[in-house]
């Protein structure tokens, strides 16, 4: 059993962060049988000062809120939380299914529940052992107005 992994990454100058931002990240996985893993993900992500809106943190892509586009929703503030249950299913083949929420707001404070997105849905991975563990995903994601389906390598979170 591993504990929960948490990633600061906070605004550093030294670091010669072009941009002022801030995320903090909480991923933990459980173990809640012999072979199902039960992974969960809590990412909230800031930007302070003047920033080109292309860094803005924006809902949606890959990692998380997996059913809408990437840069649908963007503004200064997210939140994004997620969980999904991982089950080897035949040979190289493993199953999940996810569901997830996420929204951005331009302040903390004004982050609205009502302006929240939700998304759910499932992929399959292929592991390929032969190349140190390394898995290919395809998803296919449900938003509130659309349907994505993505193909990627790795695990989402």
């Amino acid at each position: 059993r591993r504990p929960p992994c948490y990633t600061l990454l906070p605004y550093s100058p030294t670091l010669r962060s072009a941009f002022p931002n801030y995320a903090v990240e909480y991923r933990r996985y459980q173990l809640v049988s012999k072979v199902d893993v039960l992974a969960t993900q809590f990412f909230p992500f800031a930007v302070n000062t003047a920033v080109p809106v292309w860094r803005y943190p924006a809902l949606g892509g890959r990692a998380h809120s997996r059913g809408y586009s990437r840069n649908r929703y963007l503004d200064r503030r997210m939140g994004a939380a997620q969980v999904e249950w991982r089950r080897p299913f035949f040979w190289r083949f493993d199953l999940s299914m996810f569901a997830g929420t996420a929204i951005v707001g331009p302040t903390w404070p004004k982050l609205r529940w009502k302006n929240q997105r939700t998304t759910v849905g499932a992929g399959l991975y292929v592991r390929i052992p032969e190349v140190s563990s390394i898995t290919i995903r395809g998803d296919v994601a449900i938003g509130d107005e659309s349907v994505h389906g993505n193909l990627s390598i790795g695990h989402a979170f």
